[in-house]
């Protein structure tokens, strides 16, 4: 879907960005370069994934939205970010790092739970929180299924 939602002052370009959710937006005005990123970034290093979240559509829709070059987002978490196109970036260069750390713990041998517990952070609040929808673990198993 790439469509055009225009208003009175603005032109936003409608861009699917699958990854936090199959059906997952950001549109993007890219006379002002602003990108209003809904989930896409959150922040640039995560603690735990949800359940359904398809990693490998995220990091293809972190690259084409970084490839647009915006320099303003607005996070729906984090509010206004300045040099978006960097903190998107680093944002895709932390979770190639994880992904790439899982995979190393894969092929030592490492289970599924002691691969969690060796990734940065605790996610025991909001496992125990959301019923493990939120969690470590998911990342595990999110770089596990084939991209």
């Amino acid at each position: 879907m790439d469509d055009w939602l225009e208003t009175p002052r603005f032109r936003f370009r409608v861009i699917h960005t699958p990854g936090h959710a199959a059906d997952h937006i950001v549109l993007y005005e890219p006379n002002r370069r602003w990108l209003f990123s809904g989930d896409l970034y959150l922040a640039p290093r995560l603690r735990y994934l949800r359940a359904d979240e398809d990693v490998y559509a995220m990091l293809d829709s972190l690259r084409r939205v970084i490839a647009l070059e915006p320099e303003l987002l607005f996070c729906q978490h984090r509010g206004r970010v300045e040099q978006g196109a960097a903190m998107l970036s680093r944002k895709l260069d932390f979770l190639l790092e994880l992904g790439e750390r899982i995979h190393d713990l894969r092929r030592r041998g490492l289970d599924e739970a002691e691969i969690a517990r060796a990734l940065p952070g605790n996610d025991l609040l909001w496992r125990v929180w959301t019923g493990g929808d939120f969690s470590k673990r998911n990342f595990v198993r999110a770089f596990s299924r084939q991209a």
